[in-house]
């Protein structure tokens, strides 16, 4: 629970248990002790299973906040000479 309370982005595989079947892709909710805390990107095939995208259970990600996160990277990159290129 450590790396959820500290909004750490990523779950991996080993300490996940009690997985319901999803997709590569699929945005899955992250629970625990049956509390509902995270929203992420599920896949199957990565040692990092989940990358949580967003811990505001209020609302799943859609399209409009895809779209609000995408121009904030955006910005990030065009204001960031390291990113130059991106």
């Amino acid at each position: 629970k450590k790396v959820l309370k500290d909004r750490h982005p990523w779950l991996f595989d080993q300490s996940l248990r009690g997985q319901a079947p999803a997709a590569p892709g699929d945005v899955v909710s992250v629970f625990w002790r049956k509390q509902a805390l995270a929203f992420g990107l599920y896949d199957p095939d990565s040692p990092l299973r989940v990358r949580l995208l967003s811990w505001d259970m209020a609302k799943l990600p859609d399209n409009v906040w895809a779209q609000k996160v995408a121009a904030v990277a955006a910005e990030r990159r065009r204001q960031d000479k390291r990113l130059a290129g991106c």
